[in-house]
């Protein structure tokens, strides 16, 4: 795909699906509920879920807590959830630069509180990051309530962020989870951008890639309000735009449109009322 970063005068492609710290947007929900996490993790409470559609900036929130506690913190961070609750242990104690004499799991535990005990001394914090955390098992949620456990005085020994999909909801709320809900210090619910979040979203990445939101047309604007009527996620905004810059670029226009945003919409497959809003557009057009 050609880069229409030059064509519009960007300095970096503005809607990149990838967590950029450069991007993050520090406002709203997003904002909020970084200074929550960054709070817990302070205060040592322990536990914090972080629940969020795909695609709704819980990895990109995840990396600027990485970016908010450089210097005194152990970051643990897993992709996906292990098969089981030894295998948590084991990869726990891997990353914190044990070999456990054993695999069993109580002597695992006291290898890791010890070396825990010691961070804990030294000032420092031990955090795990666990993405996809609606696909636990019952064994790995047993395994992290015995790890929330781990206590000196009225410190946690170690915090852990769980990242997951609306899913996790569900398996909080059900009766025999009691015991681990309980234990969450912090839930957090990362929903979609309303209308006004979505534009103030878009303005902020074309900002921060050198631009000014007057490469998007009045009618690109509206365009854009009509395909995210019902709320977005940032993935599904980043690559809409993308793909109606890209297109703005290929038709060699000097702004986005709302031709180029409903073209974007028709080769993503969304299903949307921008088509409707053409056709007023062209009956405008032809009143005039």
């Amino acid at each position: 795909m050609d880069m229409y970063t030059e064509h519009f005068n960007l300095k970096l492609l503005p809607f990149e699906n990838v967590p950029d710290p450069l991007f993050f947007y520090d406002y709203g929900d997003h904002a909020l509920i970084r200074k929550q996490i960054s709070g817990s993790l302070q205060s040592g409470r322990g536990l914090i879920v972080v629940i969020g559609p795909i695609g709704s900036g819980k990895t990109t929130l995840s990396q600027m807590i990485k970016f908010d506690f450089p210097e005194n913190i152990k970051l643990i961070w897993m992709g996906e959830p292990p098969a089981n609750s030894t295998n948590l242990y084991l990869f726990l104690a891997q990353e914190l630069g044990l070999k456990p004499s054993s695999t069993e799991k109580t002597f695992v535990m006291r290898d890791v509180r010890n070396i825990l005990l010691k961070l804990n001394s030294e000032g420092k914090k031990c955090l795990i990051i666990m993405d996809e955390s609606h696909l636990m098992s019952g064994d790995v949620i047993n395994g992290i309530r015995l790890l929330n456990n781990l206590e000196e005085g009225s410190i946690k020994l170690i915090q852990m962020l769980l990242l997951g999909q609306e899913e996790l909801m569900e398996i909080i709320n059900r009766p025999e989870m009691e015991p681990f809900k309980q234990r969450i210090a912090t839930l957090e619910i990362l929903g979609k951008m309303n209308i006004d979040t979505m534009r103030k979203y878009v303005s902020h990445r074309i900002q921060v890639a050198g631009g000014t939101p007057v490469l998007i047309s009045d009618t690109g604007w509206e365009a854009l309000s009509i395909a995210f009527g019902s709320g977005g996620t940032p993935r599904t905004i980043n690559s809409l735009c993308d793909r109606s810059f890209n297109i703005a670029f290929e038709r060699e226009k000097p702004v986005v449109d709302a031709l180029d945003i409903y073209e974007a919409t028709q080769r993503m497959g969304l299903r949307t009322d921008v088509f409707h809003y053409i056709c007023l557009l062209n009956t405008r057009r032809l009143s005039d």
